[in-house]
């Protein structure tokens, strides 16, 4: 492919991945132009509906497993391509073995704590470095009910690593499909605005932004939980990724944008990084979004505690993702020695007095980060199936 079909964002910035591998590089860029056709024209085919008639329709074509449910099946008829995306879905790939999972859930269970720490202060901030972050920005997905938003995807995180999980008709398969019926929603949004250049940017919400989110929150996240102390096996690492791989799957990554293993993810993850431009306003505006919300996030809401927080957050993810890219991404300039250390110890600690003194715990103000991110407080997340009806989400009615 050559530089007339490669947006404008990438031409000068994609010599040094081709260097490290012209056909990955090659890959990625081709993938900035595609979006998932698939679910794009189930879109299109509930484009006059009304958000409750859409949640309805989507709910009968994802739940309703039962042939006796008549109504459901009534109405699902009405929409053809609907009924036949849901049919597609439920053809696994010849890869699929749900077994293999059993090791990267064990870990995600044990380690959970950590690893939602890791999303809100890296992997979140990574994945928002990139021109994905576009999408996000000009829709105002997090200027707008924007911790209710990072609480839905991490809810959808925590849903695809409960055991069964993925399974069809189960949370985690319902919140990837779902996701992936979003994603087509404000991909077709924003082709249909003044404010989305094509030519510049490519596809919004393009499969090689999935796939590169998809390597920033399976192997890459797995790196970053190495940095807190925790000892991953290999075993748990591929099948940490398995778990991905098919949460990609459900939501419509193409294969070629689908590592296989860890080894591949990285890899993707390396050329991406080489071949996305540096941080822009919209990538600076969201990543630290991510960061100053965190507090509200888990809880904290009195102000000298959420400035305490954010602080400790900011060191913490630039421990994590390094001084270049939290530099370009205008985060303060703090030192870093010694943080993952202290947040290694806060832990520690907090265990302590969490068993010793629950009151006193309740009641400190110090930036504990992994005790108050249990996964409980992302069970009622508010997700339906309504999908977003107006490009600004401050516009859009409530889904």
């Amino acid at each position: 492919m050559g530089n007339i079909e490669t947006p404008i964002a990438y031409r000068k910035t994609c010599g040094p991945a081709r260097e490290c591998d012209a056909a990955l590089t090659e890959r990625y860029l081709e993938h900035t132009l595609i979006g998932d056709a698939d679910a794009d024209a189930v879109v299109q085919e509930l484009t006059e509906s009304g958000a409750e008639d859409v949640h309805h329709v989507i709910q009968a074509a994802l739940e309703s497993q039962n042939e006796s449910d008549g109504k459901a099946l009534a109405l699902l008829k009405q929409y053809p391509v609907l009924e036949a995306f849901r049919d597609r879905l439920e053809e696994a790939p010849e890869w699929l073995d749900h077994a293999t999972f059993r090791p990267g859930i064990r870990l995600f269970s044990r380690k959970s704590r950590y690893i939602l720490a890791a999303i809100l202060s890296a992997s979140l901030v990574e994945n928002f470095s990139t021109n994905i972050s576009k999408s996000f920005f000009i829709t105002g997905r997090l200027r707008d009910q924007g911790v209710r938003r990072l609480k839905q995807n991490i809810h959808h995180i925590i849903r695809i690593f409960m055991p069964g999980g993925l399974m069809p008709g189960q949370d985690g398969w319902l919140l990837s499909v779902r996701a992936r019926l979003v994603h087509a929603r404000v991909r077709r949004l924003l082709r249909s605005s003044d404010e989305w250049d094509a030519d510049m940017w490519g596809m919004p919400l393009s499969a090689a932004h999935m796939g590169f989110a998809l390597s920033v929150f399976s192997a890459r996240l797995l790196q970053h939980l190495e940095c807190f102390g925790v000892r991953v096996t290999e075993e748990e690492r591929e099948s940490f990724v398995a778990v991905w791989r098919y949460t990609g799957f459900l939501m419509g990554i193409p294969e070629a944008m689908l590592p296989r293993n860890a080894t591949e993810a990285l890899e993707l993850h390396g050329i991406a990084a080489l071949c996305e431009p540096a941080p822009d306003i919209e990538a600076i505006a969201m990543a630290n979004s991510v960061i100053n919300g965190s507090p509200l996030i888990i809880g904290k809401t009195e102000v000298q505690a959420r400035r305490q927080f954010a602080g400790f957050a900011y060191k913490l993810s630039r421990a994590l993702i390094g001084d270049r890219l939290a530099d370009s991404l205008c985060f303060p300039k703090t030192r870093t020695y010694g943080v993952l250390a202290q947040f290694r110890l806060q832990d520690r600690c907090a265990d302590a007095m969490l068993k010793i003194h629950p009151k006193w715990y309740s009641r400190s103000k110090f930036p504990y980060f992994t005790h108050r991110l249990d996964t409980a407080m992302f069970e009622n997340a508010g997700i339906t199936y309504r999908l977003p009806n107006h490009l600004h989400s401050e516009q859009s009615e409530q889904w």
